[in-house]
C-alpha cells in the first residue's frame, strides 16, 4: 500500500482473493489459507514496498478515518454510501449473514479515482467491556467471528484494483493493533477486546489446523490470530505516515495517538523517524518492529509513568490542555491528524462542538458510549495562515461503542447511524502558503433509513474570504461557521430528529437494562 510501484511488472501479476477463498475463510482458517495469504501479500510487498512517506499530491482528494474496531458492516456501508465503491446486490448489510456474501470483497469496484483513504489505527478488537452493560451488546454483530480477517481482505483487494484508478487505502498501527500482534497480554485482550464470536472462530480454526484433541489456550489463539493478521499489517507497517507534497515535505502527519506526551512534552521525532525508516527498509518489517518494541516499549505504548504516554496511546489532544495549541506551533507539520480520542464521549469535545453548532451537525456527544462523534478540528492559528493544527477523526464508528441500544432497536440504529470522514482537497483558486491541500472539509455520510446521502461537505477551513488571510483563530472559526450554517439547515433538522430517536432508544434500553438486572438478582 505504498504510494509508488517498485517495478514495471504487469499489473496482472498481482492476484486478488477469490470468492471461493473468501467464503471459506469467513468460516474457518486452514493451513492452505495461511499459505495463500502469505503468497499474495509477499508478492504485493515485492512490487509495492512499504514507505511511510507518501507523495500525496498525486491524489486529488484525501479522506481520513480511524478506529474501525472490526466493524466490517459499518466500514462497508461507509465505502458504499460514501460513493467510494460499488458492490453487487447482496441485500441489507445489517440483516442476517448478507454481510458475509463473498462478492462484497471479490467483486467490489472503485467508483471514484485519484483518491487516498487513510485509516489511522485500531482496525481490530470489536468488543468493549463495560460493567454497567451486558457484554453481548458491546461488540460488533459478527456471527461467524471473521470480521477482522474480512476487513483486511477487502482493503487488500481494493488496493490491487485501485492501482488502475490511482486509488489507495493506507492504514497505520494503533495501540490495539500493536497489542494484538506484539504484546502477549492474552487475558486483557481476550477478556475485554476481542468479540466473543471471533474467539470461537479462532478456536475452531486452531482445532482444524492443529488438533481437536488438545484444547486451545489463549496463547495459542493469540498466535493464530497474530499469524493471519500479520500478513496484512506487513503491507502497511506504519507507526505513522507523512503526506508529502511538492509544496511541503511535512504537510500532514497521521499518527494514532499524537506527537506529545500527556504532560505536553513533545516526542523525539528524530527517534520516531529513525524507527519507522528501519521498519520500512527491513525485509521482515514486523519482526523489526517487534524488536524495536521490546527495546523501546515506553515510546510506543504505555510506560510505567502513566502521565507520559507513547505515540500510539497519548490523548494529549483530547484534553484541550491550555498549553496544547501553543505546543502545536512548534510542530513542523501544519496539520496533525489523529485517531484514538473518540469525539463521541469526551466532555471537552462536547464543549467544542456546542460552541460551534454550524460546524458540528448530526453529532450527539453524550460523554458516554452512546454518541455519534464528529470529525473535529482545533487550534486555528494566525501563524498557520488561519488554519487548524489538529484534526481528530475517531468518531466512534464501531458498534462496540454504541452499547446502550436495546436489542429490539439494534438493527435500525446501526443501519441509520451516520458516519463522518475528514477530507482534504486542493482548491486551485486559493493560495495558502505551505499547503497544497488548502481546503479542509467534514464529509457527512448520512444513512437515513438505509438510503445513503453522501454529503454535505461542511467547510472547516477556509472560506473564500479567508484564503491567505492572517486572521485570528476566533475570526476564522466565526467566518467558517457563518458560511456553513445555511448549507447545513437541513442537516441540523436531521440531527434534531436523530437526537429524538436516540433518546427514545435509550429509554427503551433503560427498561431492558432494568429487566436484565432484575433477572440477574433473581439468579
Amino acid at each position: 500500500m505504498a504510494a509508488e510501484p517498485a517495478s514495471k511488472k504487469p499489473m496482472a501479476e498481482i492476484e486478488l482473493f477469490s470468492s471461493t477463498f473468501i467464503d471459506n475463510i469467513s468460516r474457518s482458517i486452514s493451513f492452505e489459507h495461511l499459505a495463500n495469504i502469505k503468497g499474495l501479500t509477499d508478492r504485493y510487498k515485492e512490487k509495492f514496498p512499504p514507505n511511510h512517506k507518501i507523495q500525496a499530491d498525486k491524489y486529488e482528494r484525501l479522506f481520513f478515518t480511524s478506529d474501525i474496531h472490526a466493524d466490517f458492516r459499518k466500514f462497508v456501508q461507509m465505502l458504499v454510501n460514501g460513493k467510494f465503491i460499488t458492490i453487487p446486490a447482496v441485500g441489507d448489510l445489517f440483516i442476517g449473514e448478507n454481510i458475509y456474501n463473498p462478492s462484497i470483497i471479490s467483486e467490489c469496484e472503485w467508483c471514484c479515482d485519484n483518491t487516498l483513504i487513510v485509516i489511522i489505527g485500531d482496525l481490530i478488537d470489536g468488543r468493549r467491556f463495560y460493567a454497567e452493560f451486558p457484554p453481548e451488546i458491546n461488540q460488533v454483530d459478527d456471527p461467524r467471528g471473521s470480521f477482522e480477517v474480512l476487513l483486511h481482505l477487502l482493503i487488500y483487494n481494493l488496493n490491487v484494483k485501485g492501482k488502475q484508478k490511482n486509488n489507495s487505502i493506507v492504514f497505520t498501527f494503533g495501540n490495539h493493533d500493536i497489542m494484538s500482534l506484539f504484546v502477549e497480554d492474552c487475558d486483557n485482550i481476550y477478556d475485554n477486546y476481542v468479540n466473543t464470536t471471533a474467539i470461537i472462530y479462532y478456536e475452531k480454526s486452531n482445532n482444524a489446523i492443529y488438533s481437536a484433541a488438545k484444547m486451545p489456550t489463549k496463547k495459542s489463539l493469540f498466535t493464530l490470530r497474530k499469524t493471519v493478521l500479520s500478513f496484512f499489517y506487513s503491507l502497511c507497517p506504519y507507526l505513522y505516515v507523512v503526506l508529502q507534497t511538492s509544496k511541503n515535505s511535512h504537510e500532514i502527519i497521521c499518527v494514532h495517538g499524537g506527537l506529545h506526551h500527556t504532560d505536553s512534552t513533545p516526542f523525539n521525532m528524530d527517534r520516531l523517524d529513525r524507527h519507522q525508516t528501519e521498519i520500512d527498509t527491513d525485509r521482515n518489517s514486523l519482526k523489526k518492529l517487534a524488536s524495536l518494541i521490546s527495546q523501546d516499549n515506553d515510546f510506543f505504548l504505555l510506560p510505567k509513568n502513566a502521565d507520559i504516554t507513547g505515540v500510539l496511546w497519548t490523548r494529549f489532544y483530547d484534553s484541550f490542555d491550555p498549553k496544547m495549541c501553543d505546543k502545536l506551533k512548534e510542530s513542523p507539520y501544519p496539520l496533525i491528524v489523529v485517531g484514538h480520542c473518540p469525539t463521541s464521549i469526551s466532555g471537552e469535545m462536547e464543549k467544542l462542538m456546542s460552541a460551534n453548532p454550524a460546524f458540528y451537525v448530526n453529532c450527539n456527544n453524550t460523554r458516554k458510549i452512546t454518541g455519534n462523534g464528529c470529525v473535529v478540528v482545533n487550534c486555528y492559528q494566525k501563524e498557520n495562515y488561519g488554519a487548524p493544527r489538529i484534526a481528530l477523526v475517531d468518531t466512534g464508528l464501531s458498534r462496540a461503542f454504541h452499547g446502550f441500544v436495546a436489542d429490539e432497536n439494534r438493527i435500525d440504529y446501526e443501519r441509520n447511524r451516520n458516519l463522518q470522514m475528514l477530507v482534504l482537497v486542493n482548491n486551485k483558486t486559493l493560495d495558502v502558503p505551505n499547503r497544497h491541500f488548502n481546503t479542509i472539509l467534514q464529509y457527512q455520510i448520512i444513512n437515513n433509513m438505509g438510503k445513503p446521502f453522501a454529503g454535505p461537505l461542511n467547510p472547516l477551513f477556509p472560506t473564500k474570504s479567508e484564503a491567505g488571510a492572517s486572521e485570528s483563530a476566533s475570526a476564522s472559526a466565526s467566518a467558517s461557521a457563518s458560511a456553513s450554517a445555511s448549507a447545513n439547515a437541513s442537516a441540523s433538522a436531521s440531527a434534531s430528529a436523530s437526537a429524538s430517536a436516540n433518546a427514545k432508544a435509550k429509554l427503551k434500553y433503560l427498561k431492558y437494562k432494568f429487566k436484565y438486572l432484575q433477572l440477574k438478582q433473581k439468579n
